[in-house]
């Protein structure tokens, strides 16, 4: 399992604490579109093309876009789902 970082995963506590959490790679494209969001948080192991279309977005407007070296099973962890996390955006 690969260690992130402790503020990263406050940051995310954080807002899902404040609902502000948006997991889901569909459900973060249409905030992105939308400028909705204030950072996003990637897996290490997404897929390839939604990386691209997340980044070229996000470059589009200004939001800060994080690839972490943690696999999506261990951001379910971080997240307790009980599904694979590759994407999670966090909302303004």
């Amino acid at each position: 399992m690969t260690e992130i970082d402790t503020q990263i995963v406050d940051s995310i506590h954080k807002a899902q604490a404040d609902k502000k959490a948006i997991i889901g790679a569909k459900v973060t494209l249409k905030k992105l579109r939308a400028g909705a969001l204030d950072k996003i948080f990637l897996a290490s192991n997404v897929a390839e093309v939604l990386e691209e279309d997340i980044t070229y977005y996000a470059s589009m407007t200004n939001i800060e876009v994080i690839k972490l070296p943690a696999l999506a099973e261990e951001l379910s962890i971080v997240c307790k789902k009980p599904f694979f996390i590759t994407v999670i955006g966090i909302a303004k």
